[in-house]
């Protein structure tokens, strides 16, 4: 049953992109991507079973690289519209909670080498990206802000996940400092916004000792 229901989530996703490389308007994507996230949580539930894990994965890893995938395959219709990137960028995020909580549910996986692939394959997207329009260019300073500081997050994901003790708070720090480096190169407001957060957050926990 869930097999269908995935399925036609699938099919729903890919009409979704359509609609939006017809009407050149990718703002429908992130919404689409936060459904389709809100289904794929309703798996990861404990009173959830899902009968074959490996198709579950496989219908994720789908599921989430319509959204990741778009913006690169179909360049020329994407390239100036912010919310696909987005969508792309945080699709990932999406598809690593999944998977982090669904390796850890059915195959007792709790280290952090799945983040660090994650962060492998952002940089490679920051990368690539990179390499299109000078950094001047209003539009490629936002593609390489939410690449960039999600892939961020894999890197500094990976040391809570991998050790114990206060790592969290650490991570989250790095992660602050990480952003505000990353707000030098970029300006873009969203990512100076976010690191304030985050090492603000981090105060709190050190303060109150959680």
């Amino acid at each position: 049953q869930f097999v269908l229901l995935l399925s036609f989530v699938v099919g729903l996703n890919i009409l979704c992109l359509l609609l939006a490389y017809i009407y050149k308007n990718g703002k429908i994507l992130p919404s689409a991507l936060a459904g389709s996230a809100l289904l794929q949580l309703v798996y990861t539930q404990p009173s959830a079973v899902v009968s074959t894990p490996p198709v579950f994965i496989g219908f994720v890893l789908l599921l989430n690289g319509v959204f990741a995938l778009a913006p690169f395959v179909f360049k020329r219709r994407f390239l100036e519209d912010r919310s696909a990137w987005a969508a792309a960028a945080l699709s990932g995020l999406v598809c690593f909670g999944i998977l982090h909580v669904t390796l850890g549910r059915y195959y007792q996986v709790h280290n952090g080498y799945l983040a660090a692939m994650f962060a492998v394959v952002y940089a490679v997207a920051v990368y690539v990206t990179a390499r299109w329009q000078p950094l001047q260019e209003g539009a490629q300073r936002v593609r390489l802000s939410w690449l960039g500081g999600v892939g961020l997050f894999f890197i500094t994901a990976f040391f809570p996940l991998q050790f114990s003790g206060h790592w969290v708070d650490m991570a989250w720090a790095l992660e602050g400092a990480a952003l505000v480096w990353l707000n030098r190169l970029l300006n873009h407001k969203g990512l100076s916004r976010s690191a304030l957060a985050l090492l603000i957050l981090v105060f709190l926990r050190v303060l109150f000792g959680q």
